[in-house]
């Protein structure tokens, strides 16, 4: 996602992101024509309005004494009829549209999740959101202004005008004229109002980010720790999305009120050479009047569907930004199909990797070997920057080195479908995330048939199946807002919980221990080597205890292993 997607496209940006965006609504087409075509007959319905009226006036100018009531009722009918047809064209065009975009932020939010974690390195989350939550929302208001507001209104209103044209072509001919200075001071406006929502786009942009990193950062906020730069910068993107805001509303009512202006001044135009025809006896005031109404209907239409001209430029950006994602290429690290029934077994041969960067590479880890295997812990440590985050991060198949290879089970990576490897895999990071919910849902999170018996008993090798119990509620009891009302260690035990519900052939512990004493650290150990059957284990860690009770010391520094010390 290139930072050219954020910024202004210049108008128009060619006939691919708009044949991309009708690509949307597939599948959704019936219902989506026959809300148009629903809407297009409340214009069938302006026809017998205008008829009654000419009748009435023209009968009138006789002397004719034809009771009102039944003129009046005809056009209350009409009326109603109007506006039921009005609102079930717009229901089922309404329903197409929000299926149709339900649908595709499933599948953009799946994309996203599925970016190799290379791309999410190189990308703020926030821009993420912004796609997901914010253009997708501008792109859903753009859909339905063309397709519920522009579309039917202007049909309508052309089918008036032939009507208008075949009824009076003179006073149609004089109507027709108007509309080009109509258009060109239309188009004027409407570029100063793109121009001005466009930048409204981007300080949502910024605010959204700098609220989210304010969120984050709470804690240094309620320590006073850099509180007041944090609300300094927020006060600015709360000033700068003001101000771009006041300019884009301020754009967009100078163009509505010229839009005003100009329809009472084509209507009056034609008012006036009407009653000129009128007085020499070239109409009938009651053609006069049917023609004003029919004229006054389309005028009408042609305002309703310039109303959502506002909603087309506000999500034009938008939807071009998601395009320009949807139309980028990020290939994953790993593009194999092979699944294997994982035994555990993972072998690391000469491993380099380079971290890039635009403009510097920075070696990361030099020529790396490692083993695993079933039954055998193997320590993994080092100081801070060695590489063993990005060590755990190859293991994985979220990254491809630049040189060596990886082997599961003796089977390259790059043959395997390593989503598939991953399930096979219990991942328990430094800092685990805990899911907004209860107890048992966190431990059911990556396996929803797992039966409350098999949960249990998770958390017992765990070792966090003691503290659960203690819980008001036991299993039940919530966590709070991503595990709040948790201690460290009580994160880390469930945690590790939730990895052994699926029985992985491999667990990976990064820093396990942080918010468990030494005694405790024993004990989780010695439950793990228990398990049956036996996985592959692979701990970072720097405690002594740790590594007193493994099989095997692996020691990094500066991306390269410098002992290997097996108990």
């Amino acid at each position: 996602m290139s930072r050219s997607t954020r910024n202004e496209v210049p108008w128009p940006p060619g006939p691919r992101p708009w044949r991309a965006l009708a690509g949307l609504l597939d599948g959704h087409w019936r219902r989506l024509v026959a809300g148009l075509s629903v809407s297009v007959l409340q214009a069938a319905t302006a026809l017998p309005v205008a008829w009654l009226i000419r009748r009435v006036f023209d009968t009138a100018g006789r002397g004719s004494s034809e009771p009102g009531l039944p003129v009046v009722a005809g056009l209350l009918s009409l009326t109603v009829l109007t506006g039921v047809l009005g609102a079930v064209g717009q229901l089922w065009v309404d329903q197409a549209i929000k299926r149709a975009m339900a649908a595709y932020r499933a599948r953009l939010l799946s994309r996203i999740v599925g970016l190799p974690k290379a791309v999410h390195d190189a990308h703020e989350r926030a821009r993420f959101h912004d796609l997901v939550v914010h253009d997708t929302e501008r792109t859903e208001i753009l859909l339905g202004a063309v397709a519920g507001q522009m579309v039917p209104n202007g049909v309508v209103a052309m089918l008036l005008a032939v009507v208008l044209a075949i009824r009076s072509p003179g006073l149609f001919v004089v109507l027709l004229a108007a509309l080009p200075v109509h258009y060109a001071i239309a188009r004027l406006s409407l570029r100063r109002f793109q121009k001005a929502a466009a930048a409204v786009r981007r300080s949502h942009g910024a605010f959204s980010r700098v609220v989210a990193a304010g969120l984050r950062e709470l804690e240094l906020a309620w320590f006073n720790a850099g509180s007041e730069r944090g609300a300094k910068a927020q006060r600015e993107r709360v000033d700068a999305l003001a101000t771009s805001g006041i300019e884009s509303a301020w754009r967009l009512s100078i163009h509505r009120r010229l839009q005003q202006f100009m329809y009472f001044a084509i209507t009056a135009t034609v008012l006036a050479v009407a009653s000129r025809a009128v007085d020499r006896g070239a109409m009938t005031t009651g053609e006069l009047l049917s023609f004003y109404v029919l004229a006054a209907l389309m005028l009408n239409y042609v305002r309703d569907a310039g109303q959502g001209i506002g909603a087309v430029v506000g999500g034009r950006d938008a939807w071009l930004a998601l395009h320009a994602f949807d139309a980028a290429r990020f290939d994953p690290p790993y593009q194999g199909t092979r699944r294997l029934a994982f035994d555990g077994r993972i072998e690391i041969r000469d491993v380099v990797f380079r971290h890039e960067t635009p403009g510097r590479e920075r070696l990361v880890l030099d020529r790396v070997n490692l083993r695993l295997a079933p039954g055998r812990i193997v320590v993994l440590t080092g100081p801070n920057g060695s590489g063993k985050t990005t060590l755990l991060h190859l293991l994985l198949g979220m990254y491809r080195p630049a040189s060596g290879e990886l082997l599961a089970d003796g089977v390259p990576y790059a043959e395997l479908d390593l989503a598939d490897l991953r399930r096979q895999i219990g991942v328990v990071p430094q800092d685990p995330l805990v899911v907004t919910g209860t107890l048992r849902e966190n431990l059911a999170h990556a396996a929803p048939e797992a039966t409350p018996g098999e949960l249990e008993a998770a958390a017992r090798r765990a070792l966090a199946d003691g503290f659960i119990r203690e819980m008001p509620r036991g299993y039940e009891t919530i966590v709070g807002e991503h595990g709040v009302l948790l201690s460290g260690g009580q994160r880390q035990r469930l945690a590790l919980a939730r990895a052994l519900v699926t029985r992985p052939r491999l667990l990976v512990l990064d820093e396990p221990t942080n918010h468990v004493d030494q005694e405790g650290v024993r004990d989780l150990l010695l439950s793990l080597r228990a398990l049956d059957p036996a996985p592959a284990i692979l701990v970072v860690s720097h405690v002594p205890v740790v590594a007193a009770l493994a099989d095997e010391v692996v020691t990094l520094e500066g991306g390269r292993v410098v002992s290997v010390a097996s108990s």
